[in-house]
């Protein structure tokens, strides 16, 4: 996105901080998977494209990144720390919480959200 200046917004859903994050959460929520696992798996996970590190380039357009508070697939705290890296750098940046929200059913959950996010692109669509 950071590339293209025609995308004029984004909305980030469940993002992850980084391949290597979301690998560590995944082997903790199976268990201990023991050290050699968890050295595996530093080693093989790619760290060339992390939303973390490319999230923060983009300075001029507006980003909206939504998190479920219950999502066991990437936790909430990678959608929190992504806000935080990025809104030091665009205050553009908006972060929305949704309330008991999973990976998959934040639209179910929260019935608002497809409006928000629809006005979101029309408010950025006029800018």
């Amino acid at each position: 996105m950071a590339e293209h200046q025609e995308i004029r917004a984004g909305i980030f859903v469940s993002a992850f901080t980084s391949w290597r994050d979301a690998t560590a959460g995944v082997l903790r929520a199976s268990g201990n998977p023991g050290l050699f696992m968890r050295a595996i798996s530093s080693i093989l996970m790619p760290s060339w494209y992390d939303p973390i590190d490319d999230l923060p380039r983009i300075t001029d357009r507006t980003i909206l990144i939504i998190h479920g508070t219950d999502d066991a697939v990437v936790p909430f705290a990678h959608g929190e720390r992504l806000y935080e890296v990025c809104r030091m750098v665009n205050p553009q940046v908006k972060f929305r919480s949704v309330q008991g929200g999973d990976h998959n059913s934040l639209r179910w959950i929260d019935s608002s959200l497809d409006g928000e996010m629809t006005e979101f692109f029309r408010i950025a669509a006029r800018e």
